[in-house]
């Protein structure tokens, strides 16, 4: 016979059960009610596109820029059509004292945030061979795009946990592609690829409500590449409603790297 004390404890583990189904639900929910977006480097480019077909979308808009002419600029577009603009806030990848500002003024006007989208970088000297450059435009590509991405991402982990969010990076591969290596650049993006999988890694094994994935846009024509339009390329238009479909899918992608266009490899 079955002791009373095993019912009880299959009792609980179907307490258990049923909590964690219903915190899954209201969660979900609560993420299709109210969508709040802080998308980096949003005031051109990739980040503009984001940001325009995220709002489109049902989302409402924070500006990540670090120059307010320019964010005022972007916000007036993205309004006339027709996208829901909470405001800007100053990020500078550079100066994490100034990433701490910003993350404290973001959880005092934008408590709802559940979606981080770290798109801002700088591009490093793309002209130069691996050998000739100089390790001041590595250091400086690198404490942009991968030390300064990650100081956000600390900062903005506990507000994103507290809304059940998301992070999403957007990225090249880490593996050298022979069309397009510019050393600095990507060996920042695979130290950022490798700050991702890390934090992925870490949320599941703690069961820390975040998910955290990479998205490389593929070739896209925009002022990082000088504006480069080749046959393969897509403009920003094309890759940003790309984003928010992926975005808005409803699927979970803890710790994937996302390719939107691949690049074909020749035989």
């Amino acid at each position: 016979m079955i002791k009373m004390q095993e019912i009880l404890n299959i009792f609980d583990k179907y307490v258990v059960y049923l909590h964690a189904k219903l915190k899954h639900k209201l969660t979900n929910i609560g993420r299709k009610m109210k969508k709040t977006v802080l998308v980096t480097g949003a005031n051109k480019g990739i980040g503009f596109g984001i940001a325009k077909h995220l709002g489109l979308s049902g989302w409402s808009v924070i500006i990540g820029a670090r120059n307010e002419g320019r964010a005022d600029e972007a916000i007036s577009k993205l309004k006339s059509e027709g996208v829901d603009v909470l405001g800007w806030v100053n990020i500078e990848l550079a100066d994490t004292k100034s990433l701490e500002s910003a993350a404290k003024e973001v959880a005092e006007k934008y408590p709802a945030l559940n979606l981080l989208v770290n798109n801002a970088g700088i591009p490093g000297n793309m002209a130069l061979e691996g050998r000739d450059t100089p390790l001041d435009d590595i250091r400086t590509t690198l404490d942009v795009n991968f030390v300064g991405t990650f100081a956000l991402t600390k900062l903005f982990i506990p507000i994103i946990e507290r809304n059940s969010g998301r992070i999403v990076n957007v990225t090249v591969p880490s593996e050298i592609s022979p069309y397009w290596h510019p050393l600095a650049y990507v060996t920042s993006k695979a130290a950022q690829n490798a700050m991702m999988g890390v934090l992925a890694m870490e949320f599941q094994q703690k069961g820390t409500d975040i998910e955290i994935f990479s998205v490389h846009p593929g070739p896209t024509t925009t002022d990082l590449n000088g504006n480069m339009a080749l046959p393969g390329f897509h403009d920003i238009e094309t890759v940003g409603a790309k984003m928010a479909e992926l975005l808005n899918d409803g699927k979970s992608h803890q710790g994937e790297f996302i390719e939107l266009y691949p690049i074909v490899k020749e035989d």
